[in-house]
């Protein structure tokens, strides 16, 4: 697991945005423009509005971070200025619906020929259902094709934007074609071992001897999103919490140590900082249930019990550590 990517943020920044075309954009990036286009598109027509200014922009942007749990802070505002200055062609300070349009056209024509070929579509849908958690059902790229052939070899911004509104519909529809051709990714279980260990390979692999509540609350983010469960600000907050409860000396960082202690007392039942022959055997029995697991005959009286019986009648942090 590289460790870099740990502390990456499921949700882009607003400033990756910015790019010119989509080329050179991730993935992540792109589901963003597009689902963001569709929430501008959306807002004008609950508004009765033709065009948005910076104030209405910004609301909208605030609202998607809100919505996938994540904060949006004044430290973004520059980037969130620069991506609304490059959206408003004119320079008139408002955006119209044309003008989002051909913004957002650049994520969809990968290659920049101002043409949206059947292989760019394809990899739009596959990377936007990705944002969403969505696994595509069989046969989408089928009817995606059908639908393309009765077009041409290739649409560009003009005529995909008078085909959406000859149909009534705009850039926000793509999100429907995918939630109706599709079915959520499953929730991957929360292993709170494979967590812990995440975290102390973070510290290992990128060379920090403690970690911050910033860094601790991103590495668990990120697990928890790669299993698809929802992260909001409420998660974050508990998160924070539990930070603090391992910190046991009160300072900004968590050592290996700390972190250790902690692990020790799920299975310190009876609080003595020592395991007994019972919570040790409760502690591999309990582990294996939540890995779906049934431990071999013998396990505990040939293995284990022996290695335990060797050291003395109970095992504190500092033996194991």
């Amino acid at each position: 697991m590289a460790a870099r990517s740990m502390f990456s943020s499921e949700v882009p920044d607003v400033s990756t945005l910015l790019q010119s075309n989509g080329t050179n954009t991730d993935d992540r990036s792109r589901g963003m423009a597009l689902d963001i286009g569709g929430k501008l598109f959306e807002a004008m027509k609950h508004s009765n509005k033709t065009a948005l200014d910076f104030i209405d922009f910004k609301t909208v942007v605030e609202q998607w971070y809100h919505d996938h749990g994540k904060t949006f802070d004044s430290t973004q505002d520059a980037g969130l200025t620069d991506v609304f200055n490059q959206i408003d062609k004119d320079g008139d300070k408002k955006i119209t619906k044309d003008e989002i349009f051909q913004f957002l056209f650049h994520y969809l024509d990968t290659n920049g020929d101002g043409v949206w070929e059947l292989e760019e579509i394809n990899q739009f849908i596959h990377d936007y259902s990705r944002l969403l958690h969505r696994n595509m059902s069989a046969g989408w790229e089928a009817e995606i094709k059908k639908k393309f052939d009765e077009v041409n070899n290739g649409v560009s911004a003009k005529e995909l934007e008078t085909a959406l509104s000859n149909s009534n519909s705009t850039i926000a529809s793509f999100k429907d074609f995918i939630l109706d051709n599709s079915k959520p990714l499953p929730k991957g279980k929360i292993d709170a071992f494979e967590l812990m260990e995440d975290i102390l390979e973070a510290m290992g692999s990128d060379d920090h001897d403690s970690l911050t509540k910033e860094m601790f609350v991103m590495i668990v983010e990120k697990y928890v999103r790669e299993r698809h469960h929802n992260w909001n600000d409420t998660f974050k907050e508990e998160v924070e919490q539990w930070f603090d409860h391992i910190n046991a000396d009160g300072d900004a960082s968590l050592t290996r140590k700390e972190i250790f202690t902690h692990i020790f007392t799920w299975f310190d039942r009876n609080g003595d900082m020592s395991l007994n022959t019972t919570e040790i055997k409760q502690m591999f029995e309990g582990y294996a249930q939540a890995l779906g697991r049934t431990l071999k005959q013998g396990w505990w009286e040939n293995h284990v019990l022996p290695t335990i019986k060797a050291i003395e009648s109970g095992v504190s942090p500092d033996e194991l550590w």
